[in-house]
């Protein structure tokens, strides 16, 4: 190597400058290392007289120091005055680490020596234990980290990190801090101070607190499970009354090197026992009784007192035991013998029954157990009214029949209508009377009447039915109406014929026999024949309908001498007409003149 060559980074590994190996030699010259990587285990370093070699920052792949064997014996003599060589791993700290090169070359500091205070307390928690938190550690630092490395023994070996088992630690810290002047980098280690000791005491482990947990009045803890982990402190220790208790439990971790066992109060409930009891006997009963006359011993009450104890016979039913001490016992359900004796039967007379007039007691529904001494029998006229009746219990054996007079209402009857109508009607008229009439057969004892039912002219009449029948034992027939209709006839007339009239002769000239009109006579008569509508209107109209027909009008032409005639009228009458106005406007001064003054005594 000739000349000033500068590594700042970079791998030197298997050099091939010389054929004498893997070598550095630096032969007229300086190299000088910062931050690179040197395979120091595969080749040596020299110089030559004129050259020179700086180490002052780098990695390798052994210690130069420790490692005295050919060729790394003469490396230590290229490092600066106050380098050190330092093993690393990836929680030294160094962002510059690679795994192949465990040793780093740093410049030494003196300045500061890091040093370590212990926390108060110090719980193990799973975790390595932290500066700032478990302990504190004093020394500036403007660029750079701490670095930590324990032992269990101040004098031991140590090794890079923080502990975190429990126990007693010594812990030391160095400092790696990063400067750059001039483009050069510089990075100083302030080797480890004096070790601290610090105690990683037990931790207190996660637990989750039992619950859900019952147990029976008169039982002891042991008697309740608990989940894995958990023992009662006093097993044989009574679980106390009926409610709500608690007790104390200790949970034991797995891991009982680094976590405590914990004692906590857990609450459980205690369900109430089931209490000794003796089930009564020999009870006895009449028939149409109810449990509450039947007594029971102390502690002893029927479920449901107002129950009936039943048919005669065996019979069963429902009672409850409350033991003196309640808080701590329950009561106790159980189902009690008894004995029913023959009795009278219970009944009640039916109410509220009713009948339609015209049926018979079979018509009435009784309840069960009732039958009509005389079902056969009419229920009789509307109103209230009474007939006999016999109560028969299921169990002839025990019970005797019971003959009561039941009371029950007689409603009156509806009458069937339903076959009878009274439908509208519709007529022409033709000068005779018109009426209306209901359809089908009346009930037997109904009659009809009718409102104004007679009309012969045309038009309309509404017309009411009114039923009358038994008044007394039958509701009202509602009326019925009918709307009784007369249509308008076609009146009879004589179609006019052979009818003419002159071209250009208007329809109001030509007469018509009576009761016929043109509809509309303004129109003039033209070519051989001509049809306009005639209207016929009959003398009696409140009855009879107008009629409209197209008629035809033969059309005569005028002679030579008629139309000369015509002509010469015209013109005459033209002139005539002419003079007239202009002796009208002389006689106003309008107009002025002899020739108006000549005329005027001829046409005033």
């Amino acid at each position: 190597m000739y000349g000033t060559f500068a590594q700042q980074g970079g791998v030197i590994r298997d050099n091939r400058a010389s054929t004498s190996g893997n070598n550095v030699y630096v032969q007229s010259g300086t190299y000088s290392m910062q931050d690179g990587y040197l395979d120091s285990a595969s080749g040596s370093i020299d110089t030559y007289p004129d050259g020179s070699i700086y180490l002052s920052s780098g990695y390798f792949t052994s210690d130069p120091f420790q490692d005295t064997s050919d060729p790394l014996q003469d490396w230590s003599e290229y490092f600066t005055q106050d380098a050190v060589i330092v093993e690393i791993d990836e929680n030294f700290g160094d962002p510059a680490f690679q795994q192949e090169f465990p040793f780093a070359l740093y410049t030494r500091g003196t300045d500061v020596v890091p040093s370590i205070e212990a926390g108060e307390t110090c719980a193990y928690d799973g975790e390595p234990i932290e500066a700032g938190t478990d302990f504190f550690v004093s020394g500036l630092l403007q660029e750079g980290n701490y670095l930590f490395s324990y032992s269990d023994n101040a004098d031991g070996v140590y090794q890079n990190g923080l502990p975190k088992g429990v126990g007693t630690w010594y812990v030391r810290a160095a400092a790696l801090c990063k400067t750059e002047q001039g483009g050069a980098i510089t990075k100083t280690y302030y080797p480890y101070g004096q070790a601290t000791q610090i105690v990683i005491e037990k931790g207190t482990p996660a637990y989750e607190v039992p619950t859900g947990l019952t147990a029976t009045y008169g039982q002891t803890l042991a008697d309740i499970a608990l989940p894995v982990g958990w023992e009662w402190e006093n097993a044989e220790q009574s679980v106390g009354n009926a409610g709500t208790r608690s007790a104390f439990a200790v949970f034991t971790p797995e891991d009982t090197q680094n976590y405590n066992t914990v004692r906590a109060e857990i609450t459980f409930t205690v369900q109430k026992a089931t209490p000794t009891y003796e089930v009564p006997t020999g009870l006895t009963a009449t028939y149409g009784q109810t449990l509450a006359d039947i007594a029971l011993p102390n502690g002893w009450e029927w479920e449901n007192a107002e129950q009936s104890v039943g048919n005669a016979g065996t019979r069963t039913a429902f009672a409850v035991f409350t033991p003196a001490d309640t808080e701590n016992y329950n009561t106790v359900r159980v189902e009690i013998t008894f004995t029913v004796q023959k009795a009278t039967p219970v009944y009640e007379v039916p109410t509220g029954l009713t009948a339609t007039y015209g049926q018979t007691l079979a018509d009435i529904a009784l309840p069960v157990g009732w039958e009509w001494e005389n079902a056969e029998q009419s229920v009789g006229n509307a109103g209230t009214r009474t007939a006999f009746a016999v109560f028969t219990p299921e169990d002839t054996q025990n019970y005797s029949s019971v003959r009561v007079q039941i009371a029950y209402s007689v409603e009156k009857a509806h009458y069937d209508m339903s076959g009878v109508t009274f439908e509208d009607a519709e007529y022409t008229y033709d000068g005779q009377e018109k009426k209306l009439e209901i359809e089908g057969v009346l009930p037997a004892g109904v009659s009809v009447a009718y409102s104004e039912n007679s009309r012969t002219d045309a038009g309309e009449l509404t017309v009411t039915a009114t039923f009358t029948g038994d008044a007394e034992n039958y509701e009202a027939i509602a009326p019925m109406s009918a709307t009784l209709r007369i249509g308008k006839a076609q009146p009879e007339y004589t179609v006019p014929e052979g009818l003419s009239a002159h071209r250009g002769q208007a329809l109001c000239e030509i007469v018509l026999p009576d009761g016929w009109s043109w509809k509309d006579g303004t129109l003039t008569a033209g070519g051989e024949t001509f049809s306009a509508t005639a209207v016929y209107t009959p003398s009696d109209t409140q009855n009879y309908n107008t009629v409209e027909m197209l008629l035809t009008i033969g059309v005569e032409r005028l002679s030579q001498g008629a139309v000369i005639g015509i002509c010469v009228g015209s013109v005459l009458g033209v002139v005539l007409i002419a003079y007239g106005v202009l002796a009208l406007l002389y006689k106003k001064g309008i107009v002025h003149g002899t020739f108006f003054a000549k005329i005027y005594p001829f046409i005033r």
